[in-house]
């Protein structure tokens, strides 16, 4: 009597450690090819295969001639919004912030940047077609090219990646490494470096006020290549006048008169360190 069958499909969940000894991510690729997709996407991203499995349920079938082929059942999908998180042997990585609802993506300059739901499932269907051109022919690759690629199968991994790469509201604390263009901790501490190189206490009768301040900051925020975004201008110079008060140890005034003898805030007994800033004018109202 024969034994039962187990498994008459041949279904297979790959291991990371499989996966891993399967195909060599790198200068090997060019003679050690990948055999079926999981093999394929978990050699490209070791990280998240060793932390969600398998990136697919596969199948293998073989018909009267003995000719085995490779079918795709069924997707992973934590595999796959982990995979959106970038490969950290690159320098790559993608988190989502929940206080704003957006995903960011870290750039070589170290800054994260907005990073739009569309591009990121832009960029898995892409990886998708990649991974169906370089299959051999023992894969079907119908899926991997049609189903898996459609915009309902993409929204779903994205909306999946939300948690997956979620990260703590702290995440861009004034304190922290991370930065965001014109966000709001970016844009405190250049305030604070601003104040810190441009800003000293002056003896005399001498008075600056928060115009010419403002005016001079944005200055310095162009020659730094500070982006400040959408950022309002009343916000930003509430920030920049509460980094002088907190720097300097002063007190807002709301006394003074500026070069054109209309009343104005500012400060009594402060300059800017460098001369030529002086005579700055607030442009915007």
């Amino acid at each position: 009597m024969a034994p039962p069958i187990d498994n008459p499909l041949k279904q297979k969940l790959f291991t990371g450690e499989e996966l891993g000894k399967a195909w060599v991510f790198g200068a090997a690729a060019s003679s050690r090819k990948p055999l079926t997709p999981s093999h394929w996407f978990g050699s490209h991203f070791p990280d998240a295969a060793s932390q969600h499995g398998s990136p697919f349920l596969e199948t293998t079938e073989t018909d009267a001639n003995g000719f085995e082929l490779t079918r795709v059942v069924a997707s992973n999908v934590e595999f796959f919004a982990a995979l959106l998180g970038g490969d950290s042997r690159l320098g790559h990585r993608v988190i989502y912030y929940p206080p704003e609802g957006r995903f960011y993506y870290k750039e070589v300059d170290g800054i994260f940047h907005v990073a739009t739901e569309g591009r990121l499932a832009s960029l898995l269907a892409a990886l998708l077609l990649r991974c169906a051109g370089e299959m051999p022919l023992t894969v079907d690759r119908h899926r991997l090219f049609v189903e898996f690629r459609e915009e309902q199968q993409l929204i779903e991994v994205v909306r999946k990646a939300r948690s997956t790469l979620a990260v703590a509201e702290s995440f861009f604390d004034v304190d922290s490494i991370n930065r965001r263009v014109a966000g709001a901790e970016t844009m405190d501490q250049t305030a604070r470096s601003f104040v810190d190189s441009s800003v000293e206490i002056a003896e005399g009768t001498v008075k600056l006020t928060v115009g010419e301040l403002f005016a001079a900051f944005l200055e310095y925020c162009r020659m730094n290549g500070v982006q400040i975004g959408h950022q309002g201008d009343r916000k930003l110079k509430r920030m920049v006048v509460e980094t002088v008060n907190q720097h300097h140890g002063v007190r807002l005034r709301h006394d003074l008169t500026d070069s054109r003898g209309r009343c104005a805030k500012g400060w009594s007994g402060l300059t800017f360190r460098n001369q030529a800033l002086t005579g700055y004018e607030l442009a915007r109202n």
